[in-house]
């Protein structure tokens, strides 16, 4: 992804998506810690999380040097509010397809960003030669991700029961999705 992409969301507010590069590591760190205390549809708990600024740029650094991989992050001015994080398969039998996680932060949910994020990896992937298909994985219970995902394309694929344990005892699901990519 060469340029960033503007946007404005159902709120008003003016954020720019770009691709994340090492100088937004400190940043990348402050909105995961944020996210992963305040967010219960994330396999990683706060406790789990625990990358330094220097780790992040270095992974953001490999990250940019690597075929098919993006990291694309949503700003409101210089803060992170968003993030989407896609790899491809990692063998020759696997190369074809790929999957991402993505995430926005809560006062921010609701507004579009989510859908901007995962538009700008559908519409990088459509000029890319090689990924056919998306996957993901999602908890069953974030009925507002299923409901983004199915709107954009996404087909349920299958369910892993009682995937997730919570700390309290209780299970969800996770619900596998793909979008496939028209071929050129």
């Amino acid at each position: 992804m060469n340029k960033p992409v503007p946007f404005t969301t159902k709120k008003g507010r003016r954020i720019m998506i770009h691709q994340a590069t090492a100088a937004d590591a400190d940043e990348m760190v402050s909105y995961l810690t944020e996210l992963f205390a305040e967010c219960k549809h994330l396999v990683t708990t706060s406790e789990e999380f625990n990358s330094s600024p220097k780790e992040q740029a270095e992974w953001l650094k490999q990250m940019e040097r690597k075929n098919n991989h993006l990291v694309l992050v949503a700003k409101e001015e210089e803060r992170i509010i968003g993030l989407l994080n896609f790899l491809p398969g990692n063998k020759k039998r696997t190369a074809h397809e790929g999957s991402f996680g993505m995430s926005v932060q809560k006062k921010y949910r609701g507004e579009g960003i989510g859908r901007i994020l995962l538009i700008t990896l559908i519409n990088w992937l459509n000029e890319k030669r090689g990924i056919e298909r998306i996957s993901l994985e999602v908890f069953s219970q974030n009925e507002r991700a299923i409901q983004l995902y199915k709107q954009l394309g996404f087909k349920i694929e299958g369910r892993k029961m009682n995937a997730i344990k919570f700390d309290d005892g209780s299970y969800d699901d996770l619900l596998l999705m793909a979008y496939f990519i028209a071929k050129k």
